[in-house]
């Protein structure tokens, strides 16, 4: 695979170099870490959550962090710590 990786990197950077392009190739064995941040709605958590469970998702999901505690039940179930960080009036507005 390092050999095909290679070879396609330069084919690439030769096309990108001829149209003045700007280019990333990204492999599935470099897993990123995402913290997911969520407000009130719980609904993109849910399907964000739902879909790493499947398998969907190439990533890892150490950490939620709301500025509302009610969604800590969800977080618990799917085994993702969770770190609420509540706001002033002054500081939401």
């Amino acid at each position: 695979a390092g050999n095909c990786d290679a070879v396609l990197t330069a084919a690439l950077g030769e096309l990108a170099a001829r149209y003045d392009m700007w280019w990333r190739v990204s492999y599935h064995t470099n897993v990123r870490n995402v913290a997911i941040l969520v407000s009130k709605a719980d609904h993109c958590m849910l399907d964000l959550l739902l879909r790493h469970q499947a398998g969907e998702l190439q990533c890892n999901v150490p950490v939620i962090i709301s500025n509302h505690e009610s969604l800590r039940p969800h977080a618990d179930r799917f085994g993702v710590p969770f770190h609420c960080i509540r706001m002033s009036a002054e500081q939401s507005s």
